[in-house]
């Protein structure tokens, strides 16, 4: 239904682009229409197809008058198969809708500096279009704006624009490498979908990435990617700043490059948002956190372990599904967190695994309605707060537990052994009294 759309709106624009338009002026090869404003005109089609290199003048000349060249028509540069370059003047402040679509052999676009809008389907199925750079100038980006180059390999969105539409870069199968301006709020569904080729994703703002709304799973370009880069380095150890309190829908899906995750003060996860994460060895909830989305670690294979805060009161359906590396769930809180339909871990977690509860609250989760009751060993421990990994000891490996919350600015209150609201050398102290008592 989505491609009858498309092709249909195409069709109309391909058909429009055959006829001369209405009221065009010719000046040195080029067509334009003339505004109502009588001072501005915009770059139209003709009877003759543009071909060969093209520089669209800032200003030109007609019967004596001066027009301000201010405006890439509607599919002015559509099927042009000749065409091979342009060049835009400064004085260009919009690219309308399908202006470029189908010039099946234009190599090269130079975007000017004055461009505010790019309208939909502007550069749609320029098969040798091989880069597009879009600068911090332009504010707006229209839906499928280069869907189908099926020859580009980079892709840079500048600061100025505030989302990139839907199926932006949809079948840019060479897509190696795409950059996103730090102003970006928003991506259309499947703007990179069936982008095979992207391996790299490039950002200048971390926190801006975590504020993006993602309008599903193909938006986010990690997706495919599956590394994220800040300012040329890839993001290994990923930690949340304590400004960002949600993790949004799929902020975080397919990063099989991140390791590690200390989600800081966040207090809610989203919907698949480190889902196919396959890297992740570690994750630090924090102390914050009330709720894990459905499907938000789904297909992490290199989760080991979880620690689930006190805090924490829900976890919605198949979070977990596939982590079946997991040995080992420990949940710190008496009242257990609400499993959302009952398919949270997978089978093999549910056998394979280890769930620690507190003493005297293994009761709350083998009640006959509590999905936690699917885990074939439960075992609870009597809670000491020296014994900061669990183990039933209090030792060098406690220690060891606490230096290294502080070195990655951990803040789950297990490392809190004296319970003053910090994590430093009180705690470590604290253990090694215990163990001196010993």
């Amino acid at each position: 239904m989505i491609m009858r759309k498309i092709v249909l709106i195409m069709l109309v624009w391909l058909l429009a682009a055959l006829s001369p338009k209405a009221h065009a002026i010719e000046v040195n090869g080029m067509y334009y229409s003339i505004h109502t404003d009588n001072k501005t005109v915009s770059v139209t089609y003709g009877p003759n197809k543009y071909r060969g290199d093209i520089t669209i003048p800032n200003t030109i000349v007609y019967e004596g008058k001066t027009y301000t060249v201010s405006t890439i028509g509607h599919g002015a540069f559509s099927s042009c198969d000749d065409l091979t370059s342009v060049i835009m003047g400064d004085s260009i402040i919009s690219i309308e809708f399908s202006a470029f679509s189908n010039s099946k052999n234009l190599r090269a676009v130079t975007i000017g500096k004055s461009v505010r809008t790019i309208g939909e389907f502007a550069f749609y199925y320029c098969l040798s279009l091989t880069e597009i750079v879009i600068p911090d100038n332009v504010t707006s980006i229209g839906n499928s704006i280069c869907s189908y180059c099926t020859s580009m390999t980079s892709a840079t969105i500048g600061d100025g624009a505030t989302g990139i539409g839907y199926q932006a870069f949809i079948n840019c199968r060479h897509l190696e490498e795409i950059t996103i301006g730090k102003n970006v709020a928003s991506i259309g569904d499947e703007a990179f979908y069936n982008c095979t080729d992207l391996t790299k994703v490039n950002i200048k703002d971390f926190p801006a990435w975590c504020l993006i709304d993602f309008d599903g799973a193909y938006a986010n370009p990690l997706l495919v990617a599956h590394h994220l880069f800040l300012n040329g380095q890839e993001i290994k150890d990923l930690t949340i700043p304590e400004t960002i309190s949600e993790i949004r829908n799929f902020t975080f899906i397919g990063g099989s490059g991140f390791t590690s995750a200390d989600l800081g003060n966040v207090t809610s996860i989203g919907w698949a948002s480190f889902a196919s994460c396959t890297g992740l060895e570690t994750i630090n909830f924090g102390k914050s956190l009330t709720a894990i989305g459905g499907d938000a670690f789904s297909g992490c294979t290199g989760l080991k372990s979880l620690t689930f805060p006190r805090s924490l009161a829900e976890i919605g359906n198949w979070a977990f599904e596939e982590c079946d590396s997991l040995t080992s769930v420990r949940c710190l809180s008496i009242v257990p967190p609400d499993l959302d339909g009952g398919t949270t871990f997978s089978e093999t977690c549910y056998r394979k695994a280890t769930l620690t509860v507190p003493k005297n609250a293994i009761g709350n989760y083998t009640v006959g309605w509590c999905e936690w009751r699917a885990f074939r060993h439960i075992v609870e421990w009597e809670f000491h707060e020296c014994d900061v990994n669990c183990d039933g000891e209090i030792n060098i490996a406690d220690i060891n537990m606490i230096i290294n919350a502080r070195l990655k600015e951990w803040t789950d209150d297990i490392y809190d052994v004296n319970y003053d609201g910090e994590i430093n050398i009180a705690d470590i102290n604290a253990i090694v009294n215990m163990i001196l008592a010993i």
